[in-house]
């Protein structure tokens, strides 16, 4: 199939390799099946298969059904399997734990969820097997496996209610987006099983996002100066998978809980949820983003909550003794998602007691004071734009009490009025941004305030 060494530093990849094994395994059980199917078909050569039913077919189908007895795993296969279990085990205890069983561990996957799941990939990996499962399916133009035809891989009947079980909805399998059911108004053994092209893409080894939650994505960087994240990752790692960051505005909440994630050992990603709330279908990329970060043993970081109050504030509604409609689909994953959560929010009063009895951990995200705030003007203006020597960055720290959102945005503003005349950014700049950005707050403008510098606004 392919090589078991990493493309980029040529060393031994341990979670391609156990995928590459197991699939292997699979292909030996394949084969028998194929085999077995010869042996009993009256013409194994027909291009046209499925397409019609000849009378010898139709006899084969009455007199043997469509049995795969000989192909469930036997001593040889259990022993094969041990030995590939054994290596990514030991790839574990390294420090390397594969993708496969990580998979596995965070999903809840039986031994024969994983089968199954493997049956359903190795078309993806090889398009050998595309052939092979319309030709073991009697119809060439189906390519993918049925679920008849995975269940009789993994040597279990059909009529096999715990199995069958486990393709239910509810299985860990397809409630976690792992594995589709495709074609529903076919028979329930007919339907055909595919995996979603951003898991195979996961298992191996890629991490890029899938695009269709691409554009809801919202980058962070690990700024200091905006509180301590320690405690917050403690809590993160003791078990508490669900924190909401109370700001009096809106601020740095996010940075905060995107450090604490880190520093607890977890990737991150942040969710927009201004961009959330404009999408047209919220539920399936809620579904997705759920994914997405268990399979990359991510946090989410979510904010602003109050995105949602003013736009869509449905969305965070549970509607009591109704079915949930896909509006009140963000509470309903918030009591299945297995991961982690960060919220952010400036608005706690508009919250109600449906969704906050939900949170594990309520974080009151104070302003900033006087120094940090010194610290926050400092690096919004950042190194490289030149600055005036009449800036008084003091003075702004010790007068207004903004939040670490805002003073970035007043920098930015101060930034453009000072291109636009072509000269370092002054103090002046600096007062006509909070201007503008009290007024966007709502705030008066009082000389109490802008002190020795309101002339600048009135001269």
């Amino acid at each position: 199939m392919r090589s078991t060494t990493d493309a980029e530093t040529g060393t031994p990849n341990p979670s391609l390799r156990h995928l590459l094994d197991r699939a292997i395994l699979l292909e030996q059980r394949i084969r028998r099946a194929v085999h077995a199917r010869q042996l009993t078909d009256p013409n194994p050569d027909d291009a046209f298969r499925g397409l019609y039913l000849s009378d010898e077919t139709i006899h084969r189908l009455l007199d043997a059904g469509r049995a795969l007895d000989s192909t469930a795993p036997d001593d040889t296969d259990t022993a094969l399997l041990a030995e590939t279990e054994a290596r990514a085990d030991a790839a574990a205890r390294a420090g390397r734990p594969t993708r496969l069983s990580a998979l596995a561990h965070e999903f809840g996957l039986s031994a024969l969820d994983v089968e199954i799941l493997l049956i359903a990939l190795i078309p993806d990996l090889d398009d050998r097997f595309e052939r092979f499962y319309g030709y073991l399916n009697d119809d060439v133009t189906r390519r993918r496996p049925s679920i008849g035809l995975a269940l009789g891989l993994c040597g279990r009947s059909a009529a096999d209610a715990a199995a069958r079980a486990g393709l239910s909805p509810q299985a860990p399998l397809r409630a976690g987006g792992l594995l589709l059911v495709e074609e529903p108004d076919r028979p329930f053994l007919a339907r055909a099983l595919r995996v979603p092209d951003r898991v195979t893409a996961h298992l191996l080894g890629d991490d890029t996002p899938d695009p269709r939650i691409v554009d809801l994505l919202a980058p962070w960087q690990d700024v200091s100066g905006v509180g301590d994240p320690a405690p917050l990752a403690r809590a993160l790692a003791s078990g508490d998978p669900l924190a909401y960051l109370r700001e009096d505005q809106g601020g740095a909440g996010t940075a905060l809980g995107a450090s604490a994630l880190a520093r607890a050992g977890h990737g991150v990603l942040g969710l927009d949820l201004e961009r959330l709330a404009r999408d047209p279908h919220p539920a399936e990329a809620v579904r997705i983003l759920s994914r997405e970060a268990r399979i990359t043993s991510s946090g989410l970081v979510c904010g602003p909550i109050d995105a949602l109050i003013r736009d869509k504030p449905e969305v965070i509604r549970l509607v009591a003794d109704t079915p949930l409609p896909e509006s009140a689909y963000l509470l309903q994953r918030m009591e299945t998602f297995d991961g982690l959560a960060i919220l952010a929010t400036n608005l706690r009063a508009n919250l109600d007691d449906a969704f906050t009895r939900r949170l594990d951990l309520v974080v009151d995200f104070p302003l900033p004071d006087a120094d940090h705030r010194r610290l926050l003007w400092d690096r919004s203006l950042g190194t490289v734009l030149p600055r005036s020597t009449d800036l008084d960055l003091d003075f702004c720290a010790e007068s207004f009490e903004l939040a670490g959102g805002n003073i970035r945005s007043v920098a930015v503003t101060a930034a453009y009025l000072a291109a636009e005349s072509g000269s370092p950014v002054t103090m002046s700049d600096l007062i006509h941004a909070l201007q503008r950005e009290y007024q966007k707050l709502g705030r008066l403008t009082l000389a109490s305030e802008f002190g020795p510098y309101m002339p600048l606004l009135t001269g």
